[in-house]
């Protein structure tokens, strides 16, 4: 027996059980039980839909900043994410849900993954705004520059036996411009966070390349202490 049986869903899909069909191809679907893998349910042509988001608590999609209406939200961000990297890897359409893509630095790519989480984490400099789109790179930090790095913004946390750092916040841009002052400090120079961030668009271009010139240069100094499994800071004589 295929998934449509008597012009109805039968077997397959969880969600489309009972869905009228033509053909079996009617009835598959890529989520079950508010999980999405596209490693093993792959769509061809995926478009986002924001109602795959739609148990997400944080449904904004705008605010007003100086008078003017400005489009955010990690569901109005759902959409820019999947134009540029198409299907989530895991999607959980659940009150405080999250879709997780694992980029691992493809194509020249910066991120070792993205995620977008259900938040909507209040940030009030250097303007109000607020947070919920994680950018992730793998990187290592010495342990003399991890308190620099971390006072960048409190937008910052690093996972020192991973070797991976992120940046929070509401836009690619602003992530990169923060990950370039991270760099900016592991460079011995100041980062300027408040004029990076101020000027998070007219930079992405300058602060991707300097990112990515930065992290492949981090990575091949760093070789060794990126197989490490401990992190110096935590226990510098190493494994016992």
């Amino acid at each position: 027996m295929g998934c449509c049986n008597g012009n109805k869903c039968e077997q397959c899909s969880n969600t489309n059980k009972g869905k009228k069909c033509k053909k079996d191809a009617d009835c598959k679907n890529s989520r079950i039980e508010g999980y999405t893998s596209k490693n093993t349910f792959s769509l061809i042509n995926y478009k986002a839909n924001v109602n795959e988001l739609s148990n997400w608590m944080h449904q904004e999609g705008y605010e007003y900043k100086k008078g003017k209406k400005v489009k955010e939200g990690p569901v109005f961000m759902f959409k820019k994410i999947v134009k540029k990297y198409g299907k989530p890897d895991i999607l959980i359409n659940k009150k405080k849900g999250i879709c997780i893509w694992y980029v691992n630095q493809k194509d020249g790519d910066i991120h070792y993954s993205i995620e977008l989480k259900d938040q909507y984490v209040a940030h009030c400099v250097p303007a109000n705004h607020h947070d919920f789109l994680y950018s992730y790179v793998k990187v290592y930090v010495p342990p003399d520059k991890i308190k620099q790095v971390l006072a960048v913004s409190g937008s910052v946390s690093y996972d020192g036996l991973q070797k991976l750092l992120y940046a929070r916040c509401a836009s690619f841009e602003a992530n990169m411009a923060t990950i370039a002052s991270v760099f900016l400090v592991l460079n011995s120079k100041d980062p300027n966070y408040v004029y990076q961030i101020k000027n998070r668009y007219a930079s992405f271009k300058k602060n991707n390349k300097y990112v990515k010139k930065n992290l492949l240069k981090n990575q091949k100094k760093y070789k060794k202490k990126f197989k490490q499994p401990y992190y110096d800071l935590a226990f510098p004589n190493g494994c016992r």
